[in-house]
């Protein structure tokens, strides 16, 4: 048992253990369904959310936002209310992420607001956030790559048909995912080429610097 708190709900397959909101609202339902959609179109393997990430040449935490926001399109997509999923602590991420001003904290707002992208509320005070702590240029990239996607699906006439579907899709070899989660994987790429550049010390590099080689880029 758990509550409606962001990030209180989880479905882990490693431990075999669900933890959900006890609450009987509107919002405790939809994340109680939400945990059980990912039991059943999410991949159950650690190895191969790793390997599928390592393939589609983005980050887990990238790819693991990707795979909310999948499964919230699902959730949306059977009629229930994903405008409901916020718990009021987005906008003090939101500047919190912008106060500390790095390249990474860009990153994981860009990978967050992806994963909110559901709730058009939470997504709007996530970058009212942004923009009270001094980085409005970021809210608006962040607003850029949410549009991207938008603009993803709407090229896909199939995109929606196949979002939750379930039928093995072989990433390599030896490890087969659920063909759905072969949407999260191209949400993931189109967010990731909004990303912000790092040098292994974790200042921010330009993308000329990157071209020009020799840079370690995490």
């Amino acid at each position: 048992a758990g509550s409606s708190n962001r990030g209180d709900a989880f479905t882990d397959f490693g431990s075999r253990t669900m933890r959900l909101p006890t609450e009987s609202d509107e919002t405790a339902r939809i994340i109680r369904l939400h945990e059980l959609t990912h039991s059943k179109v999410s991949p159950m393997s650690a190895e191969a959310f790793s390997v599928s990430a390592k393939t589609a040449g983005v980050s887990e935490r990238m790819l693991e936002c990707a795979e909310e926001w999948r499964v919230n399109r699902i959730v949306n997509n059977m009629g229930y209310d994903t405008a409901t999923l916020l718990d009021g602590s987005e906008k003090e991420s939101g500047k919190k992420a912008a106060k500390a001003g790095t390249p990474q904290a860009f990153n994981e707002a860009l990978a967050f607001g992806l994963a909110i992208s559901a709730s058009p509320k939470a997504l709007n005070s996530l970058l009212s956030g942004i923009r009270s702590g001094g980085k409005p240029e970021w809210a608006k990239t962040i607003r850029n790559a949410i549009t991207a996607v938008k603009k993803e699906i709407k090229g896909d006439y199939r995109f929606d048909r196949y979002l939750a579907d379930t039928e093995p899709y072989a990433v390599t070899d030896d490890i087969t995912v659920p063909f759905g989660f072969t949407k999260s994987l191209k949400v993931a790429q189109v967010v990731s080429q909004f990303l912000q550049p790092y040098d292994s010390e974790g200042n921010s590099i330009s993308e000329v610097d990157v071209s020009e080689g020799g840079v370690e880029v995490p």
